[in-house]
């Protein structure tokens, strides 16, 4: 065990993180009426997911169920988790609690209803699904899903595959692997008549006749409005899950509007949260941001990592997610997180 996980576990066990927190959450209290060092106030965290697994799949990553399961046993014991509505409403008004928290998840998986909800009924959580409308009961499925699945399922190509200049000969897991992530980062900075261009060239290369085990991959309509009558809120994440600073202003609108459209169509509600596709600092501007507003969103998560303060943008709310290797750690971490600025 590293040093790190050594001092997580002592502070977690001995209860010295129960402490601080505690401690930490009335200071912030008093801070906060006094208006002294809004600098120092404890921000309010946003947790992002995307699947779940109960198996670990390199070719489709997701967070380990246990772990998960977990992460809620120790925010519904130690936190405040609200919807991600009531969150914001919270902080802009400028009376969140020094423990508030929401939860999320992006894209729209199937597997947040058939593994991530029935463990936030257990412990009594709310959440939100950022939903890629236009994948939705497996119309489209996501070309991350697809790159996972050729290279897992088909078969070494008679010669090495040549995409952007470098050659891939998909032999063995290990460079399928290799393959996978380094495509994952290439083929992210295209635009989606090349992306799928050369996903088409590999699926064929490879003997992939189709995608039909990624059928159920996403979520129902069905699904998705049983899990709000569970608490689990639907927000836009688009149409077809574009990188958003590179559309041209036209089809932005189309996919901001749309995506909302078809969700309050099928809900019967209104429905003003959003997430940005990928959501980095390059995946969104100042057009994409007042796009979104005007869209009528109240509010949009990035993927920046951080708490989220009271100066922070509605329309740019960072997000976070756990890595430590141990339950200590993570516990260590989350209290760290609500205070990155």
């Amino acid at each position: 065990m590293s040093s790190k996980a050594t001092i997580a576990s002592l502070v977690y066990r001995t209860k010295l993180l129960s402490m601080w927190r505690q401690g930490a959450a009335k200071l912030d209290q008093l801070n906060k009426r006094a208006g002294l060092m809004p600098q120092l106030e404890r921000g309010t965290l946003v947790f992002v997911f995307h699947r779940l697994c109960e198996a670990q799949n390199p070719f489709q990553p997701g967070t380990p169920v246990e772990l998960f399961d977990w992460i809620c046993g120790h925010l519904a014991e130690n936190y405040q988790v609200l919807p991600l509505a009531e969150l914001e409403e919270r902080r802009l008004s400028r009376t969140p609690p020094s423990t508030a928290v929401a939860i999320t998840f992006d894209d729209g998986y199937a597997d947040n209803y058939e593994l991530a909800l029935p463990i936030l009924r257990r412990h009594r959580l709310p959440a939100t699904v950022f939903v890629t409308t236009g994948c939705m009961e497996g119309k489209n499925l996501l070309w991350t899903s697809r790159l996972g699945w050729t290279l897992e399922h088909g078969t070494q190509p008679e010669q090495p595959v040549e995409i952007r200049g470098r050659r891939f000969a998909l032999a063995s897991r290990k460079e399928r692997l290799q393959a996978l992530s380094h495509l994952k980062v290439e083929l992210k900075e295209l635009d989606q008549i090349e992306r799928e261009e050369i996903l088409d060239r590999l699926r064929v290369a490879m003997h992939v006749e189709g995608f039909s085990g990624l059928k159920r991959e996403m979520l129902s309509w069905d699904q998705l409005r049983e899990m709000e009558a569970c608490g689990f809120g639907a927000g836009g994440h688009t149409v077809n899950h574009p990188i958003l600073s590179r559309e041209p202003l036209a089809q932005l609108r189309l996919e901001l509007a749309g995506c909302r459209e078809e969700l309050e169509s099928r809900l019967k509600r209104k429905v003003d949260l959003f997430a940005y596709p990928n959501g980095g600092p390059a995946d969104y501007n100042l057009e994409v941001m007042q796009e979104t507003r005007r869209a009528g969103y109240r509010l949009a998560c990035t993927m920046l990592f951080g708490a989220n303060h009271p100066a922070v943008n509605p329309y740019e709310l960072r997000r976070v997610s756990v890595y430590a290797e141990t339950f200590p750690g993570i516990a260590l971490q989350m209290e760290r997180f609500f205070y990155l600025t």
